[in-house]
């Protein structure tokens, strides 16, 4: 049976899930896209755990309790886990199959698509940006000749390329042709919103303004610092609070030096670094605003969580944000402190704004999880696929 079929069986990779629920980390934006696949295809999908060289695809039953256990954000115990992955080294099924790759884990590996091929998979990404490519200055040192790799199997072997949004695509497109590469059909299914819990009692009695990401040097929280500074400067104890909540990242020393350090920021600034879904809940749904002043994004999760409880939002004028929330958020230059501390002493003291953007949310409408797999479900049961994965494979040799 070909893998193009309509009816065939869906393979997910959900190897970076499984390793991160093991140590305990908290499931982040990508993390999220991944379980939205896996509760969307749990009744039908077998689950792909690679270690090392070595891939095992579970049983319908373990892939199952598995897919169960991921979406509760749990470890599986480990002796259940290794009997499952026990019965299925025997089982050794390689039945034709869609496999979906939509956290990015492991394509930066050459053996990737090999092996995927090999077992009877057509590969299906989800890119999520491009940024190690087009700001490398924000990320890790390395990260960009890793990305390039992962682009590089995305393109020569997947079938279905899926993009987070229309500007992942163009960037997408404008690096292949540089490359002169050729794109598989390149796919753009904006990510549907995963509803917060129901939000507990205010965190915290005093007014405050928050602001959520990894503290990494592209989220841009030194440009809030500056900000907080000031007012704390102009309006002294009145000042809000500044409350961050978000992992330590990289490239950022000055800032968590600021953030652990700085003592006239202490009084007006909580950083937050392990943060449950309902404790953000919380501090998302009572704060005065959510701040996102980023330099660049690929897509703009906490926006979105914001607008769907009711909360302003003050972000960064980037396309990809107005993608995701329309004309509702004011929008503001990442390199103006100026105009952010006008608009948050706005906030501070006047409704005005504020109501104004209340009645522009009132025309939001969130993107939907329905509705991303609507489109990719359509791509795949109405024969947009047309080169045969192994075809895209020898390419990517070619390309090495």
């Amino acid at each position: 049976m070909s893998a193009r079929s309509v009816g065939a069986p869906r393979v997910l990779d959900v190897t970076r899930l499984l390793g991160r629920v093991w140590r305990r980390y908290p499931a982040t934006g990508i993390d999220r896209v991944g379980l939205a696949y896996v509760q969307r295809y749990a009744h039908e999908a077998h689950a792909l755990v690679r270690i090392g060289p070595w891939w095992t695809v579970l049983s319908p039953s373990d892939s199952a309790v598995l897919f169960s256990t991921l979406a509760r954000w749990q470890a599986p115990s480990v002796w259940q886990f290794l009997r499952a992955m026990l019965r299925a080294s025997i089982r050794r099924d390689t039945t034709p199959a869609w496999l979906f790759n939509v956290v990015h884990s492991g394509t930066e590996s050459s053996s990737y698509s090999t092996r995927a091929i090999a077992r009877g998979f057509t590969p299906c990404y989800l890119l999520h940006d491009l940024i190690p490519l087009t700001h490398p200055e924000h990320c890790r040192a390395g990260e960009d000749r890793r990305h390039a790799a992962r682009l590089r199997t995305m393109v020569h072997s997947g079938a279905l390329l899926i993009t987070n949004s229309r500007h992942t695509a163009t960037q997408l497109q404008d690096y292949a042709s540089r490359q002169q590469w050729s794109l598989p059909p390149v796919l753009t299914a904006p990510l549907g919103l995963t509803q917060l819990p129901i939000p507990g009692a205010r965190p915290s009695e005093r007014p405050y303004f928050l602001m959520l990401a990894t503290i990494e040097s592209r989220k841009n929280h030194a440009l809030l610092l500056d900000v907080w500074l000031r007012l704390i400067e102009q309006h002294g104890a009145a000042a809000p609070t500044l409350v961050v909540i978000g992992r330590r990242g990289w490239s950022a020393d000055g800032v968590l030096a600021r953030l652990d350090h700085c003592p006239i920021l202490k009084p007006h600034l909580r950083v937050v670094h392990d943060c449950d879904d309902v404790m953000l809940a919380s501090w998302m749904a009572h704060a005065e605003a959510l701040l996102y002043p980023s330099l660049v994004e690929g897509w703009g999760l906490p926006i979105a969580e914001a607008l769907s409880l009711g909360v302003s939002v003050l972000a960064s004028d980037l396309p990809v944000f107005r993608e995701v929330a329309g004309h509702v958020p004011d929008y503001l230059s990442p390199t103006d402190p100026q105009a952010w501390q006008a608009m948050v002493e706005d906030y501070m003291g006047s409704d005005s704004n504020r109501t104004k953007q209340a009645l522009r949310l009132a025309t939001w409408r969130a993107s939907t999880w329905e509705d991303h797999f609507r489109t990719v479900d359509g791509a795949l049961g109405h024969g947009r696929l047309s080169e045969s994965s192994a075809h895209r494979a020898e390419g990517l040799a070619d390309a090495a």
